[in-house]
């Protein structure tokens, strides 16, 4: 997709490392002191793995997406050693007893939705006033058993089992909503770090990052490490960490008396253009030993409609989607894309306040 953008545009996206390239040599447009305007567009890359984002990136012919095919890790740290992506078609068929809907027709169809894959099997015509040309991307969606750990809103509680594998915990996502997780402590391990992610996350998102750490009784000092994609912006942590660079935060658990059993949260936020998928590695290490930390390894991505939040955004288009949003054809977590859309000076780039504790 080109934008009709000027050269103090051009500048502020370079600023922010966001590349461009040129679409044709005709001017599209010009600014109000006359200067002349060009399409640009960000540079087509083909699907790859890339390593310094953990993730699969680049372009698909359409009707296709990056999809992860091979990834192998390193047993001790869970760095990622080799990671193939490649093209893959949309499937429309689901697996079996699952079907291909929107979020909003399985919440309808099923009383506890449950995700059957992360890779879109479809989509229809959005309809919205404010974009016509929007389509709603559709899942494969089925009916969780009732054995399954799962969050009941009408209980307002976790039900379900983990299958003798840990104990189903309820958890809050960063925008008050529930999901719960089976979370298993080792007893055998001197020290457990169990991470805890949201099922799924939407673009221009945020999501909090659970650490739950658990050490034998006497251990004064832990440090904790974790990393992920440096497509993902930092957004603060509880505690604070020690020691941040760039997509990597450690920190030092120290206590005379011997370090309790807490939990580290920190939060992230999700850019615009996003993969389908995120990758997470992390750690642990007292004196004379070490070992990596268990749980959620990757988070999916998971948009509502396809190429959603709409970037840039007008005032006039904003005001067209307030409206849409009033009548109950946009729910507010996509409004609050769209105004972050609006709000961002760069688009696509999530602008957000760190956060510490």
């Amino acid at each position: 997709d080109c934008k009709c953008l000027s050269e103090e545009e051009v500048k502020k996206y370079k600023e922010e490392g966001l590349e461009l390239e040129r679409c044709k040599a005709e001017p599209c447009g010009y600014t109000e002191t006359q200067e002349p305007k060009y399409c640009f567009r960000r540079p087509v890359e083909k699907c790859h793995f890339d390593y310094e984002r953990n993730a699969c990136v680049g372009i698909c012919p359409e009707g296709e997406i990056c999809h992860l095919n091979t990834i192998r890790r390193d047993p001790e740290t869970g760095e990622v050693l080799y990671g193939e992506c490649t093209c893959k078609a949309m499937e429309e068929k689901c697996p079996e007893k699952c079907e291909c809907l929107t979020r909003e027709e399985a919440v309808e169809k099923f009383k506890h939705p449950a995700l059957c894959k992360r890779e879109p099997c479809g989509r229809e015509m959005s309809y919205l006033v404010a974009a016509p040309t929007q389509y709603k991307l559709k899942y494969c969606f089925r009916e969780a058993s009732v054995e399954e750990c799962r969050y009941d809103p009408e209980k307002r509680e976790c039900i379900g089992g983990c299958a003798g594998k840990g104990v189903c915990t309820k958890f809050e996502d960063a925008y008050g909503r529930y999901f719960c997780k089976c979370v298993l402590i080792s007893e055998e391990e001197a020290v457990t770090v169990f991470r805890i992610l949201p099922e799924y996350v939407e673009p221009f998102s945020c999501f909090p990052v659970r650490l739950i750490v658990r050490p034998k009784p006497g251990i004064s000092g832990i440090i904790i490490t974790e990393e992920f994609s440096k497509d993902l912006r930092y957004a603060g942590s509880k505690p604070s960490p020690d020691r941040r660079e760039e997509n990597k935060i450690k920190w030092l658990l120290r206590a005379k008396e011997g370090v309790k059993e807490q939990e580290i949260v920190y939060k992230l936020c999700v850019p615009a253009t996003t993969a389908r998928e995120y990758y997470f590695s992390g750690g642990w290490k007292i004196e004379g030993t070490s070992g990596r930390t268990e749980g959620d390894e990757s988070i999916g991505i998971l948009p509502s409609q396809e190429n959603w939040p709409p970037c840039p955004v007008s005032d006039e288009e904003l005001l067209k989607y307030v409206e849409s949003w009033s009548r109950g054809e946009l729910d507010d977590l996509s409004l609050l894309q769209v105004i972050e859309s609006w709000a961002s000076p760069v688009c696509g780039v999530f602008e957000v306040a760190t956060e510490e504790g």
